[in-house]
Parts: C-alpha cells; sequence; structure tokens
C-alpha cells in the first residue's frame, strides 16, 4: 500500500471520543461514517459519552450496539461539552484520541492520515484539518463550524491528540473554561509542553449546519469572551496570533464599537453628540457587516437583520473581554 496507507500504521490503535446530548438527529450517521472509516475495526475504540440527554440518544445508541457495532457508552449528568470531552479522554486507551462531535461526519480517511503524521514525527502532539459544511447555508442565524485554514484556538468539531501529548499536559478539560475556551486551553497546555501542532490541508470532517435564533449569536458573544482574556494569562504564547487585538482587528471594527459606546455615555449629558456618535457607530457597523448574509436569504434579512446581529456581537464581544480584562488582570493586545 503507499504511503499513508493503513499498513503503514497498523499497529496503532485509536480511541474516537464523541460527547453527545440530545443527537438524536445525527449521532447514527456520526457512528456510522466512524466505522466506515478506511482503519482496521479491531484498532478502534469508540466511545460515546452521553451527556443527560432527554431523547432518543439512549435509545438509538443501544440500537446501534445490537446491530453490531462495538460502542462503548459512558452515561452521566448534564456536565455540558467540555464535561463530556473530559469525561471520554480519561476513558480513551489509544495511543492516538480523536474528538468529534455527534453533528460532524468524518471522512474515510482522516484517521489514517492522522496516524501516519502522528507515527512520522514523535514530537507531534495535534493534527487538525479542514472541515466542510454538509450544506449550503440557507439561515440567517445558525450553527456550523467550518475550517479552511489552520486557526490557533483548535475547535473540538473535528480533531486529534497524541495521548503521550494529553497525558503530559494533563489529561483534562478545564471547566473554568466550559462556556468559552476549554479546547483551546487543552491544545496550548499540549504545546506548552513542547509538543507540536500540524494542519492537514484535505478534508477530515463535515459539519452539519442548524438553524438558530435571533438571540443564540447574541448569546455566544457575551459573556463567553470575558473568559478570553484569563486564556491569553495562561497561555501568552496565544498572543502571536492577536494582530491589533482579537474584537477591534481592523481600525474600522474598532471605530465603529467606540462610536456606539462613546455615544451612549453622552446622550444624556450632550445629547446631540451623543446620538450623533451612535448614528455614525450604528452607520459604520452595518457597512462592515453589509455581506454578511447569504445571497440567498431575502434582501431584508441580508441586509438589515443580520447586519444588525453582527454589529451587536461585535459589540457585546468588546464587552465581554473588557469586563474579562479587569476581573483577570490581563489585557488583549
Amino acid at each position: 500500500m503507499n504511503e499513508g496507507g493503513v499498513d503503514r500504521v497498523a499497529s496503532i490503535r485509536i480511541s474516537v471520543v464523541v460527547p453527545a446530548y440530545n443527537g438524536q438527529e445525527t449521532i447514527a450517521d456520526c457512528l456510522r461514517a466512524i466505522f466506515a472509516a478506511e482503519y482496521p475495526r479491531e484498532l478502534l475504540e469508540v466511545i460515546v459519552v452521553d451527556d443527560g440527554s432527554s431523547d432518543a440518544t439512549p435509545a438509538i445508541l443501544e440500537k446501534l450496539k445490537r446491530e453490531g457495532f462495538p460502542v462503548s457508552v459512558i452515561r452521566q449528568e448534564n456536565r455540558g461539552a467540555a464535561g463530556s470531552r473530559d469525561r471520554g479522554i480519561k476513558a480513551a486507551t489509544g495511543d492516538i484520541i480523536f474528538i468529534i462531535s455527534q453533528d460532524t461526519f468524518a471522512e474515510r480517511d482522516w484517521f489514517a492520515s492522522v496516524v501516519t503524521e502522528v507515527a512520522r514525527d514523535p514530537k507531534l502532539g495535534i493534527v487538525q484539518g479542514r472541515i466542510a459544511l454538509t450544506e449550503p447555508i440557507r439561515y440567517p442565524f445558525y450553527h456550523a463550524v467550518e475550517l479552511d485554514r489552520f486557526v490557533w484556538s483548535f475547535p473540538t468539531a473535528a480533531i486529534a491528540y497524541r495521548a503521550e501529548a494529553l497525558d503530559r499536559a494533563g489529561r483534562y478539560f478545564d471547566p473554568a473554561f466550559t462556556e468559552y475556551g476549554d479546547d483551546t486551553d487543552v491544545a496550548w497546555r499540549i504545546i506548552e509542553q513542547g509538543f507540536a501542532y500540524k494542519w492537514l490541508d484535505r478534508l477530515t470532517a463535515r459539519h452539519g449546519v442548524y438553524h438558530k435564533s435571533f438571540t443564540y449569536t447574541l448569546r455566544r458573544a457575551f459573556p463567553g469572551p470575558a473568559l478570553f482574556p484569563l486564556l491569553v494569562k495562561r497561555h501568552p504564547g496565544i498572543r502571536q496570533f492577536l494582530l491589533r487585538g482579537f474584537l477591534w482587528s481592523t481600525p474600522r471594527r474598532l471605530a465603529s464599537i467606540l462610536l456606539l459606546l462613546v455615544g451612549a455615555g453622552l446622550v444624556i449629558p450632550i445629547p446631540a453628540v451623543g446620538v450623533t456618535s451612535m448614528v455614525l457607530g450604528m452607520v459604520l457597523g452595518f457597512y462592515r457587516h453589509r455581506r454578511a448574509g447569504s445571497g440567498e436569504l431575502p434582501w431584508e434579512q441580508r441586509y438589515l437583520v443580520v447586519p444588525l446581529n453582527a454589529y451587536a456581537c461585535d459589540v457585546l464581544g468588546f464587552l465581554a473581554m473588557l469586563y474579562g480584562s479587569l476581573r483577570y488582570r490581563s489585557v488583549v493586545l
């Protein structure tokens, strides 16, 4: 078999951890894709952590086991995604540990390609690669994970770790970052132990696209990013990826946020200046996000509702990180 084939890595055992919560719509397809991968089943351990599901997820998992899929199921009271990942990696026994979300579907060659890279480099601790969407985005507000280039935050929709690297860094997901950044924290603990990371410029998995409400993105923008300054304080190496800041990465972005906030502060003592500043800030924000919506959306959603939501998320995220910088005494630059 050619280089990168299964024969070259046939002695390496892998574990695949799937955190699951009310995943009745996708969990079966997720697991079927895992077992359809081009990797020897006798070297494949699959662990599903059922995080207190109240839908048909437990019944679906039992049905799959009866059909002959060797899935180990761990059930626990609801602890959130980080708690599920934590429980899963602690139970995993493989030399390489993959984590994939319940609504993500592995490509057939993902496991073999990662194992080949890890086998080639003894200091390689983390491997991530491209994640595509299962369908075009047709919703104004949605949840979907799409990666087409390396990102320093190392999201766990589909990622792989060398088990030794996890052990050296501490095999846990920190509950302090349950709502924001637990995946980033564990990755940077691995890097700080001297392990390398690698970006695979190939498709590794596909993630579903799910309709969400107007308030969904607002809840993600605040207060979660308040933990970002704590992440930077714990892992100063992150700063190398923060060109001119994080939320304020362009002058227009910073200006639009500051105009709104300064205007709000001046609207009572100096009404004319305050209102003018707020209007200018909002106009600049709308201009920045004028193409935020998909071309398949109605015009009022594409040019009004989605830009308004995106701008509101900018402001809320800025305030959250300002609060986090003060609370954790860590300035994000």
